[in-house]
């Protein structure tokens, strides 16, 4: 009984003391030897679609706790987990530890009781201030050892921020700043843990172009940063329009009025990124409009043109006229030189 109660008070001290162990910190896709915490999902995404106070719930969980890679078992686990504030703000947290499909046996003794705290003593961590709010528990098991996968918490966000498309998408990560891990002796465990991106993409944009006194509206999806005029760079010659993308980070999707610019196959589209010819874009069409699919893949600012082979008006009413005022002298002097062959 003494040594049962000596080793459930070294996982308390463990736990209390908050001291850094030993931790292999890989990436992701890192072969899972032994035990590891893992955020989950590992990427999250928003938008482009309006996302401000929608929800998603992420987890927090412990894998791969066995019998071989901890033999004495688990006893006491340590989660301090954190995110940016000015994004996304937490609603609701459900606790698993000692729940059916969470981690540990009861009967449970928190050192760090599950809930949301600022970053107050002990919890000091050189992190930027909008990652000041955090998620903290720290607790210890008075039942038999555990081993398995499962899981710590389960929290619920919600959206705060919506950016622009001249922002592009914003990232951040969902970071477990320290956890630990104490196995049925007192001793610590070695382990590693996986955070979490999350990514909250803009909404489209609506570009107008002017032609004769009539609007046509361009809409720019994208997770970079998109800039342009309010009336897109249009080449009425090339029958061309462009503008820059900034930060790229993936895809451009543009779909564009066929009352505006079209072509007779899809095939004939021409998209070009600094000049050189894109050849992985995806044009699809309806009765109305045409969507083309950019993918994007360079790190700095690259102007984006899209070429059609027919653009509106190309015979329209100026044009007519203009026409018609370059030809009517050509027209008079023709008819002079004839009445005086006629004269002759």
């Amino acid at each position: 009984m003494r040594r049962y109660i000596t080793t459930l008070l070294s996982v308390l001290i463990v736990l209390s003391a908050i001291a850094v162990i030993n931790i292999t910190i890989r990436p992701a896709h890192a072969q899972n030897s032994g035990p590891y915490y893992k955020v989950e999902p590992s990427t999250v995404q928003l938008g482009p679609k309006s996302a401000i106070n929608d929800t998603f719930t992420i987890c927090i969980k412990l894998y791969n706790v066995t019998k071989t890679s901890v033999p004495a078992g688990i006893q006491g686990v340590e989660v301090h987990f954190t995110w940016n504030s000015s994004l996304v703000q937490p609603a609701t947290f459900t606790n698993m530890i000692a729940q059916s499909g969470g981690v540990l046996n009861p009967t449970i003794l928190y050192g760090i009781n599950p809930g949301f705290y600022n970053a107050t003593p002990p919890n000091h961590y050189s992190v930027p201030p909008e990652e000041a709010k955090y998620y903290l528990v720290a607790a210890a098991s008075t039942g038999s050892p555990w081993w398995g996968n499962g899981t710590i918490a389960q929290i619920t966000f919600k959206v705060l921020y919506k950016p622009t498309l001249s922002e592009g998408a914003v990232k951040a990560n969902f970071t477990l700043v320290f956890t630990d891990l104490v196995d049925a002796e007192g001793n610590p465990v070695n382990h590693r843990r996986e955070d979490a991106l999350y990514k909250i993409l803009p909404s489209p944009g609506v570009f107008n172009v002017v032609l004769e006194s009539k609007t046509y509206q361009v809409v720019i999806e994208s997770d970079s940063k998109i800039s342009a005029p309010n009336n897109l760079a249009l080449n009425v010659t090339s029958k061309t329009i462009s503008f820059n993308a900034t930060a790229v980070d993936g895809y451009c999707n543009v779909t564009i009025p066929k009352t505006l610019m079209k072509c007779d196959k899809l095939s004939d589209w021409k998209v070009t990124l600094n000049g050189q010819v894109a050849t992985n874009t995806a044009v699809t069409e309806n009765a109305t409009h045409t969507f083309i699919y950019i993918p994007l893949e360079q790190s700095a600012t690259v102007t984006i043109a899209i070429q059609s082979t027919w653009i509106v008006p190309e015979f329209s009413s100026m044009t007519l006229l203009l026409a018609l005022f370059i030809s009517m002298p050509t027209l008079l002097i023709a008819k002079k030189l004839q009445r005086k062959r006629e004269a002759y």
